[in-house]
């Protein structure tokens, strides 16, 4: 349908636009420890404050709060992804075994995907699906410039930016409430009791 097409789409042309307005570029592989630790503690923070404004609300606010801390870890597994991968270009296979920072980042990435079926549980995917989607990329290119060393593009190219995330934005929306992911139209099968479906947190 439209619907599904426009949230393929926009969220498409929305990531080309974004990247083309940005020109991500340079960067180092690894940073000092220093940086690293400083990213974890700032984003385990962040989470942290997220989960218990969260754990304070309902419905959609929940879900999108909830969405948004699991983007969060997400950028944060992407950092010590990178982090693991220049480990394995210069030490071998071994040497990323040895590294603290490829458990780090499997730590990361199972806490990430704990919060995003938090996200999901507490409400639609209509109001936690743009959250994840903006959060994620937002702060992974954040941590990028300041802990990396990478450059974007800044001045009038920011105005194309911003409009390109909220294309993302929006065409995410339009994305979950197609029929082919919120079932209407389609005849559901008998679902149990909110109660039987606590959150996980």
């Amino acid at each position: 349908g439209r619907r599904a097409w426009f949230g393929v789409v926009g969220i498409s042309a929305g990531l080309a636009a974004v990247l083309v307005a940005a020109a991500p570029r340079g960067g180092r592989g690894s940073t000092n420890l220093a940086s690293v630790l400083l990213t974890v503690a700032a984003s385990a923070g962040l989470i942290a404050c997220l989960v218990v404004l969260a754990l304070r609300m309902e419905g959609s606010p929940r879900a999108a709060t909830f969405g948004t801390a699991a983007g969060a870890g997400f950028a944060l597994t992407a950092a010590l992804m990178k982090e693991a991968m220049d480990e394995l270009s210069s030490a071998g296979v071994g040497g990323m075994f040895a590294s603290w920072s490829l458990y780090a980042m499997m730590a990361a990435g199972v806490v990430s995907l704990f919060l995003w079926q938090n996200a999901l549980q507490a409400g639609t995917l209509i109001a936690a699906q743009p959250a994840i989607t903006l959060s994620d990329p937002i702060l992974s290119t954040l941590i990028g410039v300041m802990v990396f060393g990478e450059h974007v593009r800044l001045g009038g190219w920011i105005a194309l930016e911003v409009v390109s995330a909220l294309l993302i934005a929006g065409a995410s929306v339009e994305l979950a409430r197609s029929p082919l992911i919120s079932g209407s139209g389609v005849e559901a099968a008998p679902q149990p009791d909110r109660e039987t479906q606590p959150d996980l947190l």
